[in-house]
C-alpha cells in the first residue's frame, strides 16, 4: 500500500506485485511494481517500478484488501510481458481455481503482446509506457 500511496492519487498496484496480491504468483523480494494512468510524472522512485499507462481506465481498476489494484484481467494479460511462461501459466491456473473473471486477460493477451509489441505491459492491445 505504501508504494501505491508514494505514487500519487490514481497509483493502483500492477504487474508481479498485482499478481502477489490475487494470491496467482508467490511473492518475492523485488521492486514494488505501480501503474499510473499518465504518461509524465517523477521516473525515480526507490523500491518501485514504475509503469505510465494512458491506457489505465477505472473498468481496469479495482481494490483488494482495499489497495487500489489491476483487476485480474489486467494483471493477467500485464504478467504475459514480465513472467516467464511459466509463471504467467501458473497465475492464469490460479486465477481459475479462485474463480478470477480473467476471460478479457487471456483471450486480449496474445492480441496485445502482438499489438505492443517492445512495451512493457499492455491489456486489450493498448500498450503502456516502458518503466524507466
Amino acid at each position: 500500500m505504501a508504494a501505491v500511496l508514494a505514487c500519487g492519487e490514481s497509483a493502483v498496484l500492477s504487474h508481479r506485485s498485482a499478481a502477489c496480491l490475487w494470491g496467482l504468483l508467490d511473492p518475492r523480494s523485488a521492486p514494488a511494481d505501480v501503474s499510473v494512468p499518465a504518461t509524465s510524472g517523477r521516473s525515480k522512485r526507490v523500491g518501485i517500478r514504475l509503469h505510465r499507462c494512458p491506457s489505465l481506465t477505472p473498468s481496469l481498476i479495482t481494490r483488494s484488501r482495499n489497495i487500489p489494484v489491476t483487476t485480474p484481467a489486467r494483471t493477467i494479460a500485464d504478467l504475459q510481458r514480465v513472467a516467464s511462461g511459466v509463471e504467467h501459466r501458473r497465475a492464469i491456473r490460479q486465477a481459475e481455481m479462485f474463480g478470477l473473471d480473467i476471460g478479457h486477460g487471456i483471450e486480449g493477451t496474445a492480441r496485445a503482446a502482438s499489438l505492443s509489441a517492445g512495451s512493457s505491459c499492455s491489456a486489450g492491445g493498448i500498450a503502456c509506457h516502458r518503466p524507466r
